[in-house]
């Protein structure tokens, strides 16, 4: 794909950003979004870097290294023939970069351009490296305030059918979005280890098998994000009710000095000096409605991840 069939690509499928990705000497996947109507000149003059995110540790600080000070960038231009539109996020889409200098070469240290100059080395001493990577993950869902196995409480059996059976919907979600990337699937196992999961890819030359491995491990993430995002919600929502709805607990903390809602009420009803009973059953209305649409989107929230919670 040239840069001309990327921009036609863009326009087809409806893409409004798209991701500069590249990955750091950590392994972390990192990206900067274009909008698609910069594409066109962002596909040749690239986007900005400074030197010093490539000195970002795991622990997302910045270390201290000669040459990757915060003053000064690089170029993340991107390799056509890496785009793809990503299936789970309806407008966006993806492209690999390589981190080069002014000069349009290799700054000295993007993974990327050091992979190619390393498979130039090989292929001058006459060898074709081929690769692909067995990846192994972990899915689980958020219950009672913490994660979960996903087949949790009965750990499935490795290689069982009932282990497909409880993660197959999201396992066939995740081979379609693999799919539509250009990426081809091989094998999807259910592991060992409770929650555990195996999608193998087919290999592929070298330099393919590491842009394949980036957008595998966005991939897992993009299709299952959406079905744990719900169940995060609904328990944020949870506990905003339960926090809203509390009138001693507000009532402990503040000493009543706080004109919250329960307290507001609360003092509207006993009768105090400016005793107002009709304001208070105003507030109290407004609230049983608030508490009314919590509890709506908590019940909608938890339909939509029913099948994963079986």
């Amino acid at each position: 794909m040239d840069q001309r069939e990327v921009l036609a690509a863009a326009r087809r499928a409806g893409v409004k950003l798209v991701r500069f990705g590249y990955c750091d000497v950590s392994g972390v996947a990192r990206a900067k979004a274009v909008h698609v109507s910069q594409l066109a000149h962002k596909l040749t003059e690239g986007v900005g870097l400074t030197r010093a995110q490539m000195s970002i540790s795991l622990l997302e600080q910045v270390v201290h290294i000669d040459g990757m000070e915060p003053v000064g960038e690089i170029r993340l231009v991107p390799d056509p023939a890496t785009f793809s539109v990503l299936p789970w996020s309806p407008g966006s889409a993806s492209v690999l970069c390589d981190q080069l200098g002014h000069d349009r070469r290799n700054w000295g240290a993007c993974p990327r351009s050091y992979l190619k100059d390393m498979i130039a080395r090989a292929a001058a001493a006459g060898i074709a490296v081929q690769a692909s990577f067995e990846n192994e993950y972990y899915l689980a869902r958020w219950e009672d305030g913490r994660f979960v196995p996903y087949d949790a409480p009965e750990h499935a059996p490795v290689y069982s059918s009932i282990g497909h059976d409880l993660a197959d919907q999201l396992t066939i979600d995740t081979v379609d979005a693999l799919e539509a990337q250009g990426i081809t699937v091989e094998q999807a196992i259910n592991e060992y280890g409770p929650g555990q999961r195996e999608i193998a890819v087919r290999y592929t030359e070298a330099l393919g098998a590491a842009d394949q491995q980036m957008k595998f491990r966005d991939t897992v993430r993009g299709v299952a994000l959406p079905i744990l995002m719900p169940s995060l919600l609904g328990a944020t929502i949870l506990l905003f009710g339960n926090a809203f709805g509390a009138q001693a607990t507000a009532y402990a903390l503040s000493g009543g000095f706080i004109d919250i809602v329960t307290i507001a009420i609360s003092r509207q009803m006993r009768g105090d000096v400016l005793f107002n009973p009709n304001e208070g059953y105003a507030l109290a209305m407004g609230m049983v409605l608030i508490m009314a649409i919590s509890i709506a989107g908590y019940t909608i929230l938890q339909r939509r991840t029913e099948k994963w919670l079986r």
